[in-house]
């Protein structure tokens, strides 16, 4: 669950007037939920 909620590279955003907004990632590296889940599966193999 903490890999999704940091994943925040498909996020959409409700905006005040009932609309939706796509989230850009910015600068920063973007946090992927599969594939940070798939790295711990293969070190857990």
């Amino acid at each position: 669950m903490p890999h999704n909620l940091a994943d925040k590279g498909q996020a959409w955003e409700l905006m005040p007037d009932g609309s939706y907004r796509l989230n850009t990632p910015g600068k920063k590296k973007q946090h992927i939920a599969q594939a940070a889940l798939l790295s711990e599966l293969v070190e857990r193999a």
